[in-house]
């Protein structure tokens, strides 16, 4: 039928709904060949578990918690939405508090496996959702309650003390708050005292009680900002540790105990966890050497010091307690992070051959220097640097490790250097050029030294002269200190003498792993 400006209304009507029939045709024969399309392609083969795996790792790789980006998966195909429907783990971690969304979507889908609770207290409504979700609390296995909403954190107490239903399956129970004056107990009646399961609690502006139930079975504990009024004495703190008997993990902050009326007890006896394996303390140099003496012997302790002006005292008994417990040392890690020096030892501990590791992190590179001056630690026999350190820190931080036999210095390898040499290990300690460096007597710099890695970082800051190594490396063969094994890495001054000097340092090192690159005197890279 031909259509014109003359045809009548009923003819364009008929042709409108044939063109509209057509169009219906067209599409559903569209969809039927993108569904065969789909069909053959990789994804499609994948078994429905497999399928709904993926989906897991989606959601649970999200940056942020509360980010619904991961539903977008139930919008793709019907069989997508069917298979992300149908799996309860896609729905079981909680991080929206929307009372609706929880009560029709999320618990409903979750079906009757355990729950992942984690929530951000930023407005009041979310407790009616929080209050929703606890009455699933049989099948709570882990629980986080954030808060950094000072109206919030003063509610929050109120919820925890409606919290009275067992949580059979709970393994961990998280709380922190911030922006709030108070602190305050766990209460007693929490959860009804049954939660036999629960191995975590972290714990940030509250504090459990001393003769809590859940103490015997926790493996990790910690406590963190606490306000003075919940605070425990020091033999309080000690006596609530000795009932956590099963603890592997602890993490105390300096303000998890009161210390200010605190004097030694020649008699106290020291707290013995025996399945320890990672003591963490944070706080002023004083407060963190206390509660060192309350631990018996830990595999291994990481250290976060805010030292003081005044801590001159405080850090050689941290020193004292820290070395005591050492007995041998394998190798040294040493960094920095802004503002912060840090440290990592290994070795073995005093009276077993068992593995030790002990962090340290301080704004004061002194309070590192008092620990490494100790005699364990004169025996290392490795040294890492991954910090840029001054000369001077260098050689008074490590000028009398004699007996280290690899060092690597991972940045800024220019300020180490000049400390191989009598020469430049002189003029590092600030003598006059005129000292007859072959008369004196001081002991060799790093005698046993056999293994040199060394890192030129940025060719602005850092970059290698290969002439003044070449002549390093000859006053130490010299004097009988050849290096077996050399690594160089980074940037390297550029002359008509590298392949020269490269030789030479062949004939001096046994071994030389060469990887640079060489910058003209305009700082551009030269082929």
């Amino acid at each position: 039928m031909v259509i014109d400006s003359s045809s009548k209304s009923n003819d364009r009507a008929v042709v409108h709904t044939q063109i509209e029939v057509d169009i219906e045709i067209l599409h559903h024969t569209i969809l039927r060949l993108k569904t065969r399309y789909n069909a053959v392609t990789l994804a499609a083969q994948l078994p429905d578990e497999l399928l709904a795996r993926i989906f897991e790792w989606n959601k649970f790789m999200q940056r942020r918690r509360d980010d619904r980006g991961w539903l977008q998966v139930t919008a793709v195909c019907t069989w997508w939405r069917r298979v992300a429907i149908a799996c309860p783990r896609l729905w079981s971690l909680i991080t929206h508090w929307n009372v609706e969304w929880l009560r029709e979507v999320m618990l409903p889908r979750s079906g009757d496996i355990p729950l992942h609770i984690d929530v951000d207290l930023k407005r009041r409504k979310f407790m009616d959702g929080l209050r929703l979700v606890l009455n699933e609390s049989h099948r709570i296995e882990r629980f986080t309650i954030r808060s950094t909403s000072p109206s919030m954190s003063a509610a929050l107490p109120q919820l925890l003390g409606e919290m009275t239903t067992e949580v059979p399956l709970m393994k961990m129970f998280q709380i922190s708050i911030s922006g709030h004056s108070e602190s305050h107990l766990l209460p007693d009646n929490l959860f009804n005292g049954t939660a036999p399961n629960l191995r975590i609690l972290r714990l940030a502006g509250f504090m459990i009680p001393p003769t809590s139930s859940f103490l015997p079975a926790l493996t990790t504990l910690s406590l963190d900002q606490l306000h003075p009024e919940v605070r425990l004495t020091v033999p309080q703190l000690a006596d609530l540790l000795r009932l956590a008997t099963n603890l592997e993990t602890l993490q105390l902050a300096d303000d998890c105990c009161d210390i200010s009326e605190y004097t030694p007890d020649p008699n106290f006896r020291r707290v013995q966890l025996l399945r320890l394996k990672s003591l963490s303390m944070s706080g002023h140099i004083k407060a963190c050497t206390i509660l060192l003496t309350l631990i018996d012997d830990p595999v291994t302790t990481y250290i976060e010091l805010f030292s003081r002006a005044d801590e001159g005292d405080n850090s050689k008994r941290l020193v004292q307690e820290v070395t005591a417990r050492i007995h041998s040392i394998k190798g040294i890690t040493v960094t920095n992070c802004p503002l912060q020096f840090a440290a990592h030892v290994s070795g073995s501990r005093s009276g077993t051959q068992e593995d030790f590791e002990f962090y340290v992190m301080s704004k004061k590179y002194c309070t590192l220097k008092e620990i490494f001056s100790t005699a364990p630690l004169l025996c290392a026999r490795k040294l890492r640097i991954q910090c840029h350190l001054s000369k001077d820190i260098f050689f008074e931080m490590f000028g009398d490790m004699p007996r280290l036999t690899t060092i690597e210095v991972n940045t800024d390898a220019d300020s180490f250097l000049p400390l191989l040499s009598f020469a430049h290990f002189h003029r590092a300690r600030g003598l006059p050029t005129y000292v007859n460096i072959a008369s004196s007597k001081t002991p060799s710099p790093f005698a046993d030294l056999i293994y040199l890695s060394l890192t030129f970082g940025k060719p602005q800051t850092s970059i290698l002269e290969t002439s003044l190594l070449v002549s390093i490396l000859q006053d130490r063969t010299a004097q009988g200190l050849p290096l077996k094994r050399l690594r160089v890495r980074g940037h390297i001054h550029s002359s008509p003498d590298v392949e020269g000097e490269l030789a030479q340092l062949r004939e001096l090192v046994n071994v030389v792993d060469w990887d640079v690159k060489q910058i003209s005197q305009f700082g551009t890279y030269v082929d």
